[in-house]
Order: C-alpha cells, then sequence, then structure tokens
C-alpha cells in the first residue's frame, strides 16, 4: 500500500488542502451561524374581515411573537411572492360567531412552502382557535358568557401552552446550510486529491510506476483509496467541530447522516477524477474548477434555499447531485434514517457512475 500512504502524506502535508478541508468550511459555517443570530421574527399578514373582539385579542397575542401586517385580500400574493411578508391567515366575516355556536369555524393560511419559521404563528393560532372553541362549548352558545371566559383565558387564568421554537427552525436550517458547506468544500478537496494523478504525469512518475513490478490497476486503485482516506478524514473532522464547537444538534439520526455522507463522497471522488482526467495540465484543473463547483453549489442550495430560485432552476438543479445530497440530507435532519432516503442514495450512484465513465474513458484513451 505504499501508494496509499504515499499519498497521504503529500495530501495531509499540502497548506492549501487543509485550508480547503477544515479552514474554509469551518469559516463558512461560522459566518452563517453570526449571521442567523440576528434573524427578525417572522411577519404575519392578516387579513380580517370580522373586525371582533376576538379576532382583536387573536393579533394582540400573535404580535407578542411576530411582527403583524393588516393586509386585503387582493395583497395575499404580492405581500409574498414579493417577500413582504412570510405568512398570511384570512378571518372570514361571522368567524366570531360560527366560535360561539359551537360550529366548525377555521381561518385559512398562506404561507411559502418549507418556510419553517412560520411553524410558530400557526402554533399560536391553533392553540387560540381550540381554546376559544372550548370555552364556546362551555359557555353554551351565550356571547356574554363566552367573552368572559375569553377574558379569563386572556388574563392567563386558562391558558395553553405555547412554546416558540422559532429558534429551533432557523438552528435547523443552519444545520442544512452548514451541510450545504460541507458538500461544496468536498468537491473542492477531491479535485484537489485527484490533481496527484496530474502531477504524477507531469513530473514522470506515472512512466515510471508502468515501467515498474506494480501493476496500473493496484496504482489507480490505491490513488482512489487515498482520496476516499482525506474525503472522510474531512467529513468526520467537520461533523466533530460542528458537534463539539458549535454545538449543533443533528437530532437521533447522526448516524444515518454521517453515512450519507459517505455515500456522497462517491460522487464527489468520482467528479473529481473526471475533472482531473479530462484536463491536460494543473492550470485547466484550476481554472475549471470553480467553474463547475460553484454553480453546482448554487443550483444545489448550498448558498440559499432552492424555492426562492426561478422555476426554471429550479427544475436545473435536479440535474446536479448536491440538490439530491442536501435533499436527502434534509430529510435526515427531519427525523428520517438512511432507508428513508434510498432514492436519493440510487440517484446520487447514478451520478457517480456518469462521473467515472467520463473519467475512465480518458485515462483508458491515455493509457
Amino acid at each position: 500500500m505504499s501508494i496509499l500512504r504515499n499519498n497521504l502524506k503529500r495530501l495531509l502535508r499540502d497548506k492549501f488542502n487543509f485550508i480547503v478541508m477544515v479552514i474554509l468550511p469551518v469559516t463558512f459555517i461560522a459566518l452563517s451561524i453570526f449571521a442567523g443570530n440576528g434573524n427578525l421574527p417572522v411577519r404575519v399578514g392578516v387579513v380580517d374581515n370580522d373586525g371582533t373582539f376576538l379576532t382583536g385579542h387573536l393579533m394582540e397575542g400573535l404580535g407578542k411573537n411576530c411582527m403583524v401586517v393588516m393586509l386585503k385580500e387582493d395583497e395575499i400574493k404580492d405581500k409574498l411572492l414579493n417577500s413582504k411578508v412570510e405568512y398570511v391567515i384570512k378571518i372570514d366575516k361571522g368567524f366570531t360567531d360560527e366560535i360561539i355556536a359551537g360550529e366548525d369555524a377555521r381561518i385559512e393560511g398562506y404561507g411559502i412552502k418549507d418556510y419553517n419559521a412560520s411553524i410558530p404563528a400557526k402554533l399560536y393560532i391553533n392553540s387560540f382557535v381550540s381554546s376559544a372553541k372550548a370555552i364556546a362549548g362551555v359557555s353554551g352558545g351565550g356571547r356574554d358568557s363566552f367573552e368572559r371566559g375569553m377574558g379569563y383565558y386572556l388574563e392567563g387564568n386558562v391558558a395553553a401552552s405555547y412554546k416558540d421554537i422559532s429558534s429551533t427552525s432557523s438552528k435547523s436550517g443552519q444545520e442544512l446550510q452548514s451541510l450545504g458547506y460541507m458538500v461544496m468544500f468536498m468537491m473542492y478537496l477531491s479535485v484537489n486529491a485527484a490533481s496527484l494523478i496530474t502531477e504524477d504525469k507531469k513530473f514522470k512518475t506515472y512512466e515510471r510506476i508502468l515501467m515498474s513490478r506494480l501493476s496500473l490497476k493496484r496504482y489507480a486503485l490505491e490513488n482512489v483509496l487515498s482520496f476516499f482516506a482525506v474525503i472522510w478524514i474531512q467529513i468526520l473532522a467537520l461533523f466533530a467541530i460542528m458537534l463539539l464547537i458549535f454545538k449543533m444538534d443533528f437530532g437521533a439520526s447522526i448516524i444515518s447522516l454521517i453515512a450519507f455522507t459517505f455515500i456522497y463522497s462517491v460522487v464527489s471522488v468520482s467528479m473529481g477524477m473526471a475533472i482531473v482526467n479530462l484536463s491536460k495540465t494543473l492550470k485547466q484543473v484550476s481554472s475549471v474548477t470553480p467553474l463547475i463547483v460553484i454553480p453546482m453549489s448554487m443550483l444545489g442550495g448550498c448558498f440559499w434555499p432552492k424555492w426562492i430560485m426561478p422555476e426554471v432552476l429550479q427544475r436545473a438543479s435536479s440535474f446536479v447531485p448536491v440538490s439530491w445530497a442536501l435533499q436527502g440530507m434534509e430529510k435526515i435532519l427531519a427525523g428520517g434514517s438512511i432507508a428513508s432516503v434510498g432514492s436519493e442514495i440510487g440517484i446520487l450512484l447514478l451520478f457517480s457512475l456518469v462521473f467515472f465513465l467520463l473519467g475512465s474513458a480518458k485515462t483508458n484513451s491515455f493509457a
């Protein structure tokens, strides 16, 4: 295993590789956490067509945890699409009368798909409406007794359990973004590691190996194993830093998450080998790498949620492996296991096969 040991020494001694392996991803993660600590409260738009004491109390309580913005019904779509509000509720006329009468009164909600920061507002609204229905049931349909009961409720004598999980939602978003940065720098490190092949060709090491007793297959195998080894070291180091230093909570599925990241390393290494083998010089590798890695990271959601991109770019993101990697990671963060991301694993392995075929075709023609 002389090639494997020698490659690991070369890769780990290189200061630039250490920067790409640890320093840059940790810096990006720290900046994202620092920027996320100043998050503004979620903005909730309210269309109140009822205008009663009950809806007034609802907005008053909602305003303690969110920023309430009064809207007209025809403004809902525009305000959501232009990010003026993150969530909108519409209260129909007669809502309070339906509550008092014991009918199944509902509040319509409109929001941006997968925007987790609106969860606290939804929880408070559901809690308030449920409590109002319970009080109406006890009051027997009498408006005066219902108002007295709501007064007790608002004073705290009758309380609903409410937990503000906005920080938890924000934290899970930070964790996914941190994983996105790790995925991006895994690709950079893979290309740097695979560049050893180009260095061997440049300094005639490749030809000397072919003339020795070491077979070409063994040389290729030990090269690939060294590339995987350095990527796995990066993965374990970054997870340790995120857990021990940044105190991130990846839930009960941390083992599944690490295993899934290891699987993604197959894509990363095969892509790095394809880039290197299709390039003639190290200069070409350095020029091509950011032109491939950065757009893939942007489309895949490493820098921002995919839903904020135009629909055409969201469709294009399906053709980059980063998108499937982050989709799988998001499922695991939500409580899934490695078995729940079987489709994502299958697609990632297909990407690996494509990259491997591209790289090996060039290698075979060279040999």
